[in-house]
């Protein structure tokens, strides 16, 4: 009859084999581990997206990209990304490489699509900017046109490339707005060692209401 110490020691090593790993090889079982914890971390990339310290980081990144492939520097005080990309953003500041501010505005709200984001191509489902000013000056200096805004949305199908600085907004409406443009063909053209900012913007059936609209020029 074998012993009680017999049936343990039989016991405890039935277990300690139970508990072998089923890939012995470690040169397969670590990278297998390794690969494991990637794709765990790619599949949390997305939800780390939305937490407040990570959207900061990625606010600031984002910046320094889009003015290395603009040359313009952009501004930033609060960004917050919403499920699934709708993103909200307070205090945003475009300005030329002149030191001019070309865009401001205390809030966007925009609905964005992935995909075409990852080529420096912002496709809009939706766009809102709430009390925004943009400011455009020719290169030789002869025209100035200055826009503020109380409201402005668009529809579906607006896009931004960021590439091409080609803004397209379809159907946008535009409220609470004074727009001034400044001529003087007689102006000298300035100064500067700097290149003019290319940045075409492009609307389809513009919508205003209590827009007030004024220009002037010199005398002849």
């Amino acid at each position: 009859m074998p012993s009680r110490n017999a049936k343990i020691s039989k016991s405890s090593s039935g277990d300690k084999a139970g508990r072998r790993h089923l890939i012995r090889k470690a040169w397969i079982r670590r990278p297998l581990k390794v690969l494991g914890a990637l794709m765990l971390f790619i599949l949390l990339l997305p939800v780390l997206a939305y937490l407040p310290p990570v959207q900061t980081l990625l606010k600031d990144a984002a910046c320094k990209i889009v003015g290395k492939s603009t040359g313009m520097q952009v501004k930033i005080d609060r960004f917050r990304l919403r499920f699934p990309l709708d993103i909200e953003l307070d205090g945003v500041r475009i300005i030329e490489a002149s030191g001019d501010t070309m865009l401001s505005a205390r809030a966007l709200i925009a609905e964005v699509k992935m995909r075409p984001l990852l080529r420096l191509d912002a496709q809009l489902n939706r766009l809102e900017l709430h009390d925004a000013t943009y400011a455009m000056t020719s290169a030789d200096s002869s025209l100035t046109l200055s826009l503020r805004a109380g409201y402005l949305r668009t529809e579906a199908g607006s896009y931004f490339n960021l590439r091409d600085m080609h803004l397209r907004l379809r159907q946008p409406v535009l409220k609470d707005a004074i727009v001034n443009v400044d001529m003087n063909v007689w102006k000298q053209q300035k100064d500067t060692a700097s290149s003019p900012t290319r940045f075409l913007i492009e609307a389809d059936k513009l919508t205003l209401s209590r827009v007030t609209y004024s220009m002037t020029m010199p005398p002849v």
